[in-house]
């Protein structure tokens, strides 16, 4: 599974591609095809990769001139894998691979001088002398005379030439002589395709890791400590949310939560943050294992098989024309056979079985419960079912704080009252705080009295 095909369901990680500023075509390659990894000892060398290289970033003068060269590296592995199966080049081809190694002798420097401790490009200076025989260090390719001693008469006599038939003459030796060349030139070259190719994979590696730590700083994000057993997260937020509330003056408050093989049950009133809770941890761990830093002040993950979300553009478009409830059960189905064949698994549920009757909905959050605690696995489910059983951890959304009734509250300013916050709960009653939220936005009055009086007297 890669970053691209986990991008194409999940808005999050499609924010985090998309912000990932890569410099090179090459770099772009290697971006779509970044790996969900799931061994620690390949997370343990990605992020020793990446602290290694934030802190030369930080240490060196020669940065921009570094990012100006990987930018001129254009993608010509296309061209390297028909030298390499014998196919003789044209001077295209040649403008190609001579335009790439003089950018990657150029790059090649400027990382010796900045001392870069862990790439570290082939010396491909042989690949420029053959296609520049006459040094003029300038990208473009064309048959040069010093190629063949031959070459330079029969052009100057062609150019001297005023006899027609002489001319055709001279061209058609002149072509085959070129031809030659670019037989003979070919063949040279294969010997260095190797090098050229492994130089194109370290560049595109160096260009992903430049733009991992430029979007971590930017966004503000830690290293994570790769654990053994659980999940901790401490000032924890999803950049997406949190840079559209600051665009509209809000704040995003960072959640902080650790996770066992025990299940998780919060509980709290719409509007009280549970989604992005869910939402939140599946990114961070999804750019754990993407090799990326994570956004919050610290955090603690351990590597998971698998993650396990429905996200909006699922939900709203329910697969075959089922209805929601059938399309949400088939999934959690799913889930259920997969962590039956002890596949370790971060379970992110939201509202289960939200779209069934109260009685039948408790029934199966209850279940669900009880065949994760049988399970282990990191499961964190949500609901406004009050009356849930089964053996797991419950938390409580803190909920509305400081509401006074001299201020207006309007939906867009309600979040400054909200306290996102989870705080260990013992209770199975959820909190109720609908129609408190609804007699805040002054929902009309007789329909408020009317609900009040049909829940007080069931």
């Amino acid at each position: 599974m890669t970053i691209r095909k986990i991008a194409r369901d999940h808005l999050g990680v499609r924010l985090v591609m998309e912000q990932t500023a890569v410099l090179s075509a090459v770099g772009k390659k290697r971006l779509m095809q970044t790996p969900f990894v799931t061994q620690r000892a390949k997370l343990e060398a990605q992020f020793q990769l990446l602290e290694t290289t934030q802190q030369w970033v930080h240490s060196i003068d020669n940065l921009a001139n570094i990012n100006h060269l990987i930018s001129s590296i254009h993608d010509f592995l296309g061209t390297l894998t028909r030298l390499k199966r014998g196919e003789f080049m044209d001077d295209l081809d040649f403008f190609e691979i001579k335009r790439g190694g003089i950018t990657m002798v150029q790059l090649k420097n400027e990382l010796e001088i900045a001392a870069c401790p862990s790439f570290q490009l082939r010396d491909v200076q042989p690949v420029v002398y053959h296609l520049d025989p006459e040094n003029s260090g300038l990208p473009y390719f064309y048959i040069y005379s010093a190629y063949d001693p031959r070459l330079r008469e029969k052009r100057k006599a062609y150019d001297q030439s005023q006899d027609k038939e002489e001319k055709d003459r001279l061209f058609g030796e002149i072509s085959h002589l070129e031809n030659q060349v670019r037989r003979e030139l070919s063949i040279t070259l294969r010997q260095y395709v190797a090098s050229l190719e492994q130089n194109l994979e370290t560049i595109a590696e160096l260009d992903l890791t430049l733009a991992k730590i430029k979007l971590a700083e930017g966004w503000g994000c830690c290293i994570p400590e790769i654990a053994e057993s659980g999940i901790a997260y401490d000032g924890l937020f999803h950049p997406l949310v949190k840079e559209r509330l600051e665009e509209t003056g809000g704040k995003f408050q960072p959640i902080e939560i650790q996770l066992d093989t025990t299940p998780t049950l919060i509980t709290g009133a719409n509007m009280s943050g549970k989604t992005i809770f869910l939402r939140s941890i599946a990114l961070a761990q999804w750019m754990f294992q993407l090799g990326y830093f994570i956004p919050a002040q610290k955090a603690r993950i351990e590597p998971v098989e698998e993650i396990f979300i429905r996200q909006e553009e699922e939900e709203s478009s329910e697969q075959g024309g089922l209805s929601s409830f059938a399309s949400e059960i088939l999934w959690i189905d799913h889930i259920i056979q997969e962590v039956k064949k002890g596949k370790k698994s971060l379970i992110l549920v939201d509202e289960l079985a939200r779209t069934t009757n109260p009685t039948e909905g408790r029934g199966l959050v209850s279940a669900f419960i009880e065949i994760m605690k049988q399970h282990p696995n990191f499961a964190l489910i949500t609901t406004h079912y009050s009356g849930v059983e089964g053996e797991c951890r419950r938390l409580r959304v803190r909920g509305l704080q400081g509401i006074d009734p001299e201020v207006e509250i309007t939906p867009e300013t309600i979040h400054q009252y909200m306290d996102y916050s989870l705080i260990e709960s013992d209770e199975k009653e959820v909190p109720h705080e609908a129609l408190t939220i609804a007699q805040i936005f002054k929902v009309d009055k007789e329909f408020l009295e009317l609900a009040n009086r049909y829940i007080a007297e069931n």
